[in-house]
């Protein structure tokens, strides 16, 4: 996965640090992938349910880093930030600055 943030440091001190999964070894930015806690021994959320190699809803690739979509699925964030009719956090994300675009428009 490819990210634009910052930090790139699992110690980083600018309130993004890196979590890596003691399951399956995924690194993820904590605000990225809204990762909180420990990071020592810090599990995905894929991990946590017991599923290996999850199958992307938006893509035909499977594991990686991914989150449960409101129906149940599982979708990549990387997938979900460039496909503009996903949103996040009831917002889309622009995947060129990272950052919350603001929008009138309602959550779906």
């Amino acid at each position: 996965m490819v990210c634009w943030a910052k930090s790139t440091d699992t110690e980083a001190g600018d309130g993004n640090p890196m979590y890596k999964c003691t399951s399956c070894d995924i690194i993820v930015h904590s605000l990225c992938y809204g990762a909180d806690g420990s990071r020592k021994g810090w599990t995905c959320k894929a991990c946590k349910e017991g599923v290996v190699g999850a199958k992307c809803r938006l893509c035909p690739n499977k594991g990686g880093v991914v989150k449960r979509a409101k129906d149940g699925s599982w979708v990549h964030l990387e997938c979900a930030l460039w496909i503009p009719e996903v949103r996040q956090y009831s917002q889309p994300l622009n995947p060129q600055t990272h950052i919350r675009q603001s929008t009138s428009s309602e959550p779906r």
